[in-house]
């Protein structure tokens, strides 16, 4: 269906536009990255329901990541691959 993306917020997109206008996933996305202190991604928030720009403020000894918004809170590898997209370098 129409979809509305945070840079356009009033705007809908059809699928046609969609398959013309939005790409894939870039393939470093589909894999799981080995995080890294200082990475930029950008995190899906459930409860704003949109993408945050953010940064990785610390990395567990399983690479789950602790992000500048969210202190205190450790995201499992199982979770990051849901909620994490890095930004390109």
């Amino acid at each position: 269906g129409n979809v509305v993306i945070d840079a356009l917020p009033y705007a809908w997109i059809t699928p046609a536009q969609q398959a013309s206008y939005l790409r894939p996933a870039a393939a470093a996305n589909l894999q799981l990255r080995i995080p890294l202190i200082g990475d930029k991604v950008v995190y899906f928030s459930a409860s704003h329901k949109r993408w945050i720009p953010t940064i990785v403020t610390d990395v567990g000894d399983r690479d789950e990541v602790e992000l500048e918004i969210k202190p205190g809170v450790w995201l499992q590898r199982e979770a990051q691959q849901r909620v994490l997209r890095w930004c390109a370098s």
